[in-house]
């Protein structure tokens, strides 16, 4: 396991910055599907200008905004992590060698997953 401390290898740091512009790319479509349906109910006459500008601008300061302050700095070990943990990523398709190197943030996420779905799913003491 590589120590975390170590500055990661340039192909290594190329490969984890594709799967972040990917998983940016991912959320940012399914963030865009809904202004899309909005765009077609405008087109086929039952929305109106005003609400579809408002749509867009709601979009644009709102999902596409957070996103891209998610993805906008070079932390590319806990963005990739952190979308794989939450299934925006598909860990079966990265090497060996990416998949060690995100281990020690992939660990975090799942051990922050594992205490809210725990926290979730238990009774709070007051209701029994």
């Amino acid at each position: 396991m590589r120590d975390p401390r170590e500055e990661v290898p340039p192909h290594l740091k190329a490969e984890l910055r594709r799967w972040s512009e990917k998983a940016h790319e991912v959320e940012a479509r399914e963030s865009l599907l809904p202004l899309a349906e909005a765009f077609e109910e405008w087109k086929a006459g039952r929305l109106g200008s005003l609400d579809l500008s408002r749509q867009m601008r709601a979009c644009m300061s709102g999902l596409l905004a957070r996103l891209n302050g998610k993805y906008r700095s070079n932390l590319y070990e806990y963005q990739v992590a952190k979308a794989v943990v939450d299934g925006i990523l598909d860990r079966g398709e990265m090497s060996a060698e990416a998949l060690e190197c995100l281990a020690p943030a992939l660990a975090v996420y799942e051990g922050m997953r594992a205490s809210r779905q725990k926290r979730d799913t238990e009774a709070p003491a007051n209701l029994i």
